[in-house]
């Protein structure tokens, strides 16, 4: 590619270059078909430990961390935080949607379990995608945080 070419993808924002490379890509699925296909608790666990090797925090950890009732606020923030990190840091699309997995159960967790918006989008934006996961997916724990979430979006 010349020089010119090169200065043209220079001009692209970080988010048209993610989205030129997601076009480009071999697999015809979404993330939202990733996030339902990894969609059990298990899968996540063992696809955010293998992302997370070499980390201060094992994957496993996150996840429990995240499901557990007992977890403040804080504690889901940063690992939404994490999950953010590790969506970058994701090598293959499964591990990448398992990382939005727990960045998503920690979004969702705060608002129902402490009544708290730790995101930046709409409530709009996220009650499609949790109504989708909580219809899709077949994990009853995780279903379970996007069913509670989508009562609480409703209601608000």
């Amino acid at each position: 590619m010349g020089s010119r070419g090169i200065s043209l993808l220079n001009d692209f924002t970080d988010q048209q270059m993610k989205e030129l490379l997601r076009l480009a890509s071999d697999d015809p699925r979404t993330g939202r078909e990733w996030l339902l296909e990894v969609g059990e608790v298990g899968r996540v666990e063992l696809l955010l430990e293998q992302v997370c090797s070499g980390k201060e925090h094992t994957g496993g950890t996150l996840l429990a961390a995240v499901l557990s009732q007992a977890t403040s606020v804080s504690a889901l923030m940063a690992a939404k935080n994490a999950a953010k990190e590790l969506t970058v840091l994701a090598s293959t699309p499964a591990h990448k949607a398992a990382a939005l997995m727990l960045y998503h159960l920690a979004v969702a967790a705060a608002l129902v379990r402490h009544g708290k918006c730790i995101s930046a989008k709409m409530d709009e934006e996220r009650l499609f995608l949790y109504q989708e996961l909580a219809a899709g997916l077949t994990d009853e724990i995780l279903a379970g945080v996007f069913e509670a979430a989508v009562s609480k979006l409703k209601k608000s």
